[in-house]
């Protein structure tokens, strides 16, 4: 996402909050939430989506969203091409990770969890093949992953823990 996409993302949120809200359906190629921080700042996350190329090497692989054993060879799959998210106008790396084994977001949101924390909650698949990816950040950093089977989410889902290495100052 290019500098002045990140400008007119935020200057959207500060200026009219009807522009952009904290909740969206994904439609087409992209959707677009913020939330807002307080102090004329915000928080915003573009996703990024498109259709499951054909000679996509990963086409094969399990993925949330999209059942491969019964999806009609037809179906349309769309995958997340990327997920960026800022706040207070800093750009805030999301990981491949984070997202790259979701399929057919339905829906994206974004809130402040705390002066320091932000969670992307993204919804996707259908049926069967239904879930939610919910995503931590803090200090600027990703800090959790959990996916949630909605059909089982008891005892179906996955959760991964971010730690990155800061050297030493």
């Amino acid at each position: 996402m290019t500098g002045l996409m990140i400008a007119w993302v935020l200057a959207q949120a500060n200026t009219s909050p009807h522009v952009c809200e904290p909740r969206a359906v994904v439609q087409a190629d992209r959707a677009r939430v913020c939330v807002d921080l307080g102090h004329g700042r915000a928080a915003a996350a573009v996703l990024a989506v498109g259709e499951l190329p054909a000679d996509y090497p990963y086409r094969d692989a399990l993925s949330w969203g999209w059942d491969a054993e019964t999806a009609a060879p037809k179906t349309p799959v769309r995958i997340i091409r990327s997920l960026h998210l800022t706040a207070a106008e800093k750009e805030i790396p999301v990981p491949l990770s984070a997202y790259s084994d979701l399929c057919n977001p339905r829906e994206i949101s974004v809130e402040r969890l705390s002066p320091t924390s932000l969670r992307v909650s993204i919804v996707g698949g259908d049926a069967g093949a239904a879930y939610r990816a919910v995503l931590d950040f803090r200090s600027g950093e990703i800090v959790k992953r959990r996916l949630i089977d909605l059909e089982f989410s008891d005892s179906s889902w996955e959760e991964t823990t971010y730690s990155f290495f800061r050297g030493e100052n």
